[in-house]
């Protein structure tokens, strides 16, 4: 199966596959995000199974087929998300998404949604990893 998709700038190039291309208009679109060491094409078994859905997904900086980047912290996964976010809204005219991620995909959601919560419709998380603010991170 070959999976259409294209490439967004973030400060290095993302790489966005498009699961559902012929996916009516007016589809709600879900927003797949991979967990560390994996990448988006890791969803093409289950997108297989849904119905009614625009599918997106994301290969963060230094994954699946996006360039290297910085990853010593995921604010860079954030900004991999917004910036693939940008092309999704004009590919897809929605304003409203629902995103879907696993570990660090589920970060990335998260911290995306922090700063921009008008872009989700609703989140649907597995295992994101999360600290409560003040956290001694230390001895980690």
């Amino acid at each position: 199966m070959i999976i259409p998709y294209f490439d967004v700038k973030s400060d290095v190039r993302i790489r966005v596959h498009h699961f559902t291309p012929n996916a009516e208009k007016n589809s709600p679109v879900l927003v797949f995000c991979h967990p560390t060491g994996f990448c988006s094409l890791v969803y093409a078994s289950v997108v297989a199974h849904l119905r009614g859905f625009n599918v997106f997904g994301i290969d963060f900086r230094s994954h699946g087929y996006s360039e290297r980047g910085n990853v010593e912290n995921w604010s860079g996964f954030a900004a991999d998300l917004d910036a693939a976010f940008t092309e999704i809204k004009l590919q897809t005219k929605n304003e409203k998404f629902i995103g879907v991620g696993i570990s660090s995909g589920s970060s990335a959601h998260i911290l995306n949604a922090e700063k921009n919560p008008s872009l989700y419709a609703g989140l649907y998380l597995c295992e994101p990893i999360l600290f409560p603010p003040g956290a001694d991170l230390t001895a980690r």
